[in-house]
């Protein structure tokens, strides 16, 4: 075969690759999962928030000075979460719509983040009921049409930088159910958006176990995402919406060996005492029982291909945990992650985590926290 004959025969492989819906070149996708090194959850701004959904709000709850301080802190890429009931709504005909003051307000701050050199994953975040109704047929079949209309409009930014997130952990879905509704999506994303990366997750609480019961999609141009959060007692100690036994931890340390769970349950009070004694007991707050999650992990991305995976929530509420511990648990999180080559994105721009504090109307970054996350302010 001569060498016009081979040119030729690779110029139209790469005309095809780039109408194949899912084709992307290995180097190619490399080059997009390391976007997602170390990422910065946007939380409270287009879900979640505490203030409503108004312009000013939007337009100044992260300000170009957030952005450009995340990325000159080294994050390369923010987790934006969005409430779907705010995205979506309903045109004059009964058919779903996108809210048009919205999506220019998206639209901007995308663009902002964007020129601050920081990728971005758009993940649809709802709260409260809203994930059960997915459950049925109305439900699956909206939702799968919701990811088409905004697919559409989101295929105007650059598939290299901005990359589109199915669901936020989406119990009560999971198992085949789940499986099978995000093939769906993801079949309606590729066809409006073809080149951009799309970032799945195995349903439920976007667990590992969740993940590893299933077989990766065909699609080549997927990433896997999971969420690490354990033990729940220690990083959500004192919180009001996760496990209700959580919210009766108070000052719960970590690392605990399993020849202190006496001790370190009885400083706590009914219904978290014993729960905190058998987990401590059987080795869940030490260092060893996230390794031993992610070696699961980490067998099953082998047998398939190495795909990628992005842990895209990770962090301790530090409302209650003292903050040394909060400092070892992320550090060892982070290490792990990062021996396996995963990327990440720490939950959340907010103090609550401890990541930042305010400072008048400012955020700072907390400087222990950045050094748990191997950085620098």
């Amino acid at each position: 075969m001569s060498f016009l004959t081979v040119s030729i025969f690779r110029l139209v492989l790469a005309s095809l690759l780039v109408l194949l819906p899912g084709s992307l070149w290995a180097s190619e996708r490399d080059a997009r999962t390391a976007q997602l090194a170390r990422g910065v959850n946007l939380s409270h701004w287009y879900a979640q928030s505490f203030d409503g959904y108004g312009d000013s709000h939007l337009a100044n709850f992260i300000s170009t000075g957030d952005l450009r301080q995340i990325a000159e802190t080294g994050f390369t890429h923010v987790r934006l979460n969005i409430e779907p009931a705010v995205v979506f709504g309903s045109s004059p005909g009964g058919g779903l719509s996108i809210d048009e003051r919205i999506y220019h307000n998206l639209r901007s701050s995308i663009g902002k983040a964007l020129d601050a050199n920081l990728a971005v994953v758009i993940d649809l975040h709802p709260v409260g009921a809203e994930k059960g109704e997915l459950a049925g047929a109305a439900g699956a079949e909206r939702f799968v049409s919701q990811w088409r209309l905004l697919a559409a409009r989101l295929a105007e930014f650059n598939p290299d930088k901005v990359f589109l997130e199915v669901l936020n952990e989406p119990e009560p879905i999971d198992g085949e159910q789940w499986w099978t509704l995000q093939g769906r999506v993801l079949a309606a994303i590729r066809s409006v958006a073809p080149r951009h990366t799309v970032i799945a997750n195995g349903g439920g609480w976007s667990g590992i176990d969740d993940l590893v019961s299933h077989v990766p999609y065909s699609d080549r141009n997927v990433i896997y995402t999971v969420h690490e959060y354990g033990p729940i007692l220690f990083t959500h100690q004192a919180s009001t919406w996760s496990w209700p036994v959580a919210q009766h931890v108070h000052g719960l340390t970590w690392p605990i060996r399993p020849a202190d769970a006496a001790v370190a349950a009885g400083k706590q009070s009914d219904p978290a005492r014993q729960y905190i004694h058998d987990q401590v007991k059987m080795g869940q707050f030490e260092a060893s029982s996230m390794l031993r999650d992610a070696q699961k992990l980490r067998r099953w991305q082998q047998t398939h291909d190495n795909v990628p995976i992005y842990v895209s929530e990770f962090g301790v509420y530090a409302k209650s945990a003292p903050r040394d511990a909060v400092q070892r648990w992320l550090t060892a999180a982070r290490e792990i992650f990062e021996s396996n080559g995963w990327g990440w994105a720490v939950w959340d721009y907010s103090d609550d985590f401890a990541l930042v504090r305010r400072n008048g109307a400012d955020r700072v970054f907390n400087p222990e926290t950045l050094a748990s996350l191997g950085m620098r302010p």
